[in-house]
């Protein structure tokens, strides 16, 4: 039976009407005709304001970040960590200063390998003081929206919602928290990836990301799904949404536990861990969904178990997705180069929770084990990994937990136990890829007029880098066809023929193929050109023949 959940606005945000539907494991129908639900608005439900928002600051004493050591008060748990479209390295996570309640901690840098360029905030919502699982995200939506979006989970009020900040550096009380309507019983967790940001076939209306939940869902009077997931597609500037919870029509996978998603332009991957009541073991879920073809999670048709495990992950470039997760104490990857067509697999090390992400044609790979966290790599799409190397500087201070570390083109961060309570810690992401180290040029430039920009890019391992820049005016970014020693400055140069003010970004491929992330943007602003305006007959007079000029005045007055 294929069913959605239509939501629409709520109030004047983003309160909208949900009312996920899970079917329990004894409750399966095999009835695959289409039904669509259509949930109304629930009135009550209103957006969150922020009931307190504490600024915190690194101690003067805070020298050195590698690693650094995030300052606060209570447990610190569940991190996450992105990167925006101003380069702003952003970590969030669950503080919980007591056991009666948990909220958000946030911390960003432009310079996150100075200390003292890092801000945070600790957030508690109103009305919902025991929220958990924050998780953020980049979006570019273009003309749309683009910002941080973010999800979470309420385990006092039962509800799920998200958040929105156009502006990490602004004010945290103009940032947008809500939930949805029908609430969300026994809810367990949340999750978001970067730029997964799509149009609802089904939904038109709605545009913007894809994102998870899991929680019980009940939908009178055919459903009622323990641990259900549901795959929520949330239309950002119509401020609806639409929710695809999994029925098990086609694959029993709930209770479920633990999920991850990984994004490309066109599709995306979820994975999550299945608990198998009649064989008593974990299975791996995994599902791609081409949202332009079929954006339901329960009936895409790319869909399967690809191991028996726990804790799984999964990152994705190009055509390669790989899928980490743990097997009886062992880390395991199921790998795949068409999409997952078909997959392979390999064992690389003993361990527990791990984490994966692509970055630059790489595949980085986290574990903990015996109380530290390794980090490994493959260039082949996971049919082999590096040696392994420990990354946190005092041993056994790593703690083994779920979703105690997230991996992310802007560092590594986790949980550590060192102190009187758990805290968490970043360094920077050990990569091959060259970093934009500088991006300058002209501020104003004319019409119709070639003008130069330059950056530098610096390679660990010293190769050549090429440029891409951005140029903001959606011409297709391409290659420079010169590279350029690493540490030296490159430039390419480009021509605006419509006036207006862009913005300007670039990023860095060495020889070996190994790219960098996106730099800061740069404005740059193209004036309309000066109209140019024709002499009059007075103005010519008074130029050429001035007697004349002035006779002709004095008898006008």
């Amino acid at each position: 039976m294929k069913k959605t959940q239509d939501f629409i606005k709520a109030a004047i945000v983003i309160a909208i009407a949900l009312a996920f539907i899970m079917p329990s494991a004894a409750v399966i129908t095999n009835d695959t005709s289409e039904k669509v639900y259509t949930n109304t608005l629930n009135e009550n439900q209103t957006p969150i304001e922020i009931s307190s928002a504490q600024k915190q600051t690194m101690p003067n004493q805070v020298k050195l970040a590698d690693p650094l050591i995030f300052p606060g008060v209570g447990d610190d748990r569940y991190p996450g960590i992105t990167v925006d479209g101003n380069g702003f390295t952003v970590l969030t996570w669950t503080n919980s200063e007591d056991i009666t309640a948990s909220r958000m901690t946030l911390w960003f840098s432009d310079e996150p390998s100075v200390p003292e360029s890092w801000i945070g905030w600790t957030i508690s919502l109103s009305g919902a003081e025991d929220c958990v699982y924050w998780d953020t995200a980049w979006q570019d939506g273009d003309d749309a929206w683009s910002g941080l979006f973010g999800t979470f989970i309420s385990l006092d009020t039962e509800a799920v919602g998200g958040y929105r900040i156009t502006d990490i550096t602004s004010d945290p009380s103009l940032w947008e928290y809500y939930t949805w309507n029908g609430g969300a019983p026994e809810c367990s967790y949340a999750c978001v990836d970067d730029n997964n940001w799509f149009q609802d076939l089904n939904y038109p209306e709605y545009t913007g990301p894809f994102h998870m939940y899991i929680y019980r869902e009940i939908y009178e009077p055919d459903y009622d799904i323990s641990d259900c997931p549901i795959c929520f597609h949330t239309g950002v500037t119509s401020d609806g949404g639409v929710g695809y919870f999994d029925g098990q029509s086609k694959l029993w996978t709930a209770p479920a536990s633990d999920p991850d998603m990984a994004n490309l332009d066109d599709r995306f991957h979820i994975t999550w861990q299945y608990y198998n009541e009649t064989t008593d073991v974990g299975q791996i879920v995994w599902k791609k969904i081409v949202p332009a073809d079929e954006p339901d999670v329960e009936y895409t048709p790319f869909q399967d178990y690809v191991a028996e495990g726990a804790h799984p992950s999964v990152a994705a470039y190009e055509d390669v997705v790989a899928i980490i997760y743990e097997d009886d104490l062992n880390i395991s990857v199921a790998y795949s180069d068409d999409q997952g067509e078909t997959f392979d697999f390999i064992e690389i090390a003993e361990g527990v929770y791990p984490d994966i992400e692509a970055f630059g044609g790489i595949l980085y790979a986290t574990y903990i084990h015996e109380g530290n966290l390794y980090l490994t790599t493959s260039g082949d799409g996971g049919a082999s990994w590096a040696v392994a190397e420990q990354i946190n500087d005092m041993d056994g201070t790593v703690e083994e937990e779920e979703n105690s570390v997230d991996i992310h083109r802007g560092g590594i961060c986790w949980v550590d136990n060192r102190g009187d309570d758990l805290d968490i810690v970043w360094i920077k992401l050990p990569t091959e890829s060259p970093e934009i180290t500088d991006i300058n040029g002209p501020a104003e430039v004319k019409v119709d007029e070639e003008s130069e920009f330059f950056a530098t890019a610096e390679d660990p391992q010293g190769d050549d880098y090429y440029l891409m820049f951005d140029w903001g005016d959606n011409s297709t970014p391409e290659w420079t066809t010169e590279s350029f020693a690493s540490g030296t400055e490159g430039s390419d140069a480009h021509t605006w023929t419509v006036q207006g003010d862009y913005e300007v970004r670039v990023k860095a491929k060495d020889s070996a193929g190994h790219e960098s992330d996106w730099s800061k943007p740069i404005p740059v602003t193209v004036p309309r050109s000066k109209a140019v305006t024709q002499p009059t007959f007075l103005e010519l007079l008074e130029q050429f023949f001035p007697e004349i000029y002035r006779i002709i005045v004095h008898i006008l007055g």
